[in-house]
């Protein structure tokens, strides 16, 4: 989350993209910093850094308030075989969304599966499934 508000401040937000990725000789888990293209409300994977075949998840910036996958995301993100996820509101009460992409299947999962979500961060899915729980 730190890199996600270090990178852009509120006032010029710009979209950013990282990849976690297993680092084989040192045995631990990385984030690394990967979009190219960054605007207000978009950003492009630099599909030619080595880490980006070997990255299990894929995360992305939106913009304060976009709290959903864009169409963009989701042609994007389509075929690829991978845990992606959105991180808004990164400088006032973080809120973060993960989904598992299974080829042309977008499948919404809570932050639970993938780790511990950081103190003070929304889980968006899991907000939704206690809504839908009350109806």
């Amino acid at each position: 989350m730190l890199n996600a508000i270090g990178n852009c401040s509120k006032d010029s937000f710009k979209e950013e993209l990282y990849l976690i990725y297993w680092d084989k000789w040192r045995y631990i888990w990385r984030w690394k910093t990967s979009g190219k293209e960054r605007q207000y409300a978009s950003t492009i994977a630099d599909d030619n850094e080595a880490e980006y075949s070997e990255a299990c998840i894929e995360v992305h910036t939106h913009p304060p308030g976009a709290y959903q996958f864009s169409d963009a995301d989701d042609r994007d993100e389509s075929g690829k075989f991978r845990i992606f996820g959105i991180i808004s509101d990164v400088h006032d009460k973080p809120k973060i969304r993960f989904r598992c992409g299974i080829y042309d299947h977008l499948i919404p999962i809570p932050f639970a599966w993938i780790g511990q979500l950081p103190s003070g961060v929304v889980d968006l899915n899991e907000v939704e499934a206690l809504l839908q729980m009350m109806l």
